[in-house]
C-alpha cells in the first residue's frame, strides 16, 4: 500500500468556508506537467538510450508539446546528478561526439515508483472527470 501525501487537505479540523464574494468563480488549480516530463524522459530513455536533442524531438513527437529551449539539457543534468541517468560520449565518423544517456538501476526504481503513484492518480482523475456538474 502506498502512502499518499495530501497536505492539510486530510486534516480532521476544517476551517469554516470563506465568505463568498460576488464575481466569477475561481479558476481550478493549474495542473503542471513539469513533474511528469522527467519521468516521461526516463521511460523513453529506458526504451532506447539517446542524446538530448533526440530525446527532445521524441518528446515533441509523442506529446505534441515543445519544451522550452534548453530545458531538456537542464533536466538531463539534474537526472544524472540524482543518479537516475548516466551518460557517455559516443563518437562517430559521420559527425561530432554525442552525449548518450542511459537509465540507471536507481532510475528504473524511480520510474517504477512513479508509475505506481500515477496509477493511483489516474484513478482519482477518472473519478473527478466522471463527475457530472449541473
Amino acid at each position: 500500500m502506498l502512502h499518499i501525501e495530501c497536505g492539510n487537505m486530510c486534516e480532521e479540523e476544517v476551517p469554516p468556508p470563506p465568505v463568498k464574494k460576488p464575481g466569477p468563480p475561481p479558476s481550478p488549480p493549474r495542473v503542471f506537467l513539469a513533474g511528469l516530463i522527467p519521468l516521461y524522459a526516463l521511460k523513453i530513455i529506458r526504451e532506447k538510450p539517446m542524446h538530448g536533442y533526440e530525446l527532445e524531438k521524441e518528446i515533441e513527437k509523442r506529446l505534441g508539446h515543445k519544451l522550452p529551449e534548453g530545458a531538456i539539457y537542464v533536466m538531463l543534468r539534474r537526472l544524472e546528478a540524482k543518479g537516475l541517468l548516466r551518460s557517455e560520449w559516443v563518437t562517430s565518423e559521420s559527425g561530432p561526439a554525442k552525449r548518450i544517456y542511459y537509465i540507471t538501476e536507481e532510475g528504473e526504481a524511480f520510474l517504477r515508483k512513479g508509475i505506481e503513484e500515477l496509477k493511483i492518480l489516474a484513478k482519482i482523475l477518472k473519478e473527478l472527470l466522471s463527475t457530472k456538474l449541473v
